[in-house]
């Protein structure tokens, strides 16, 4: 992604602190409960199911310990070609 931004005519580390800063946005509005729609696709945030319990190795783990994830579902993107 810096690369992309490079070709803007940045520095690397110009691109790299754009790029950082895009992360952080995202990230701030993700905790805050929102979605986030970029040209790629949409993040949001959704609750996890109920914990669990399972043995693995000899040891009991408790699954889905956290109450919520991020979810990336991807925009359609038109992948058709026209010739001229």
């Amino acid at each position: 992604m810096a690369l992309a931004v490079q070709k803007c005519g940045l520095t690397f580390d110009e691109a790299r602190a754009v790029v950082g800063a895009l992360f952080d946005a995202v990230t701030q509005r993700l905790q805050a409960g929102e979605s986030v729609d970029t040209p790629l696709g949409k993040f949001f945030v959704e609750p996890r199911g109920e914990p669990y319990f399972r043995i693995r190795w000899w040891k009991l783990q408790k699954m889905n310990r956290k109450a919520k994830r991020v979810v990336f579902q991807p925009a359609e993107l038109n992948t058709e070609r026209t010739h001229e």
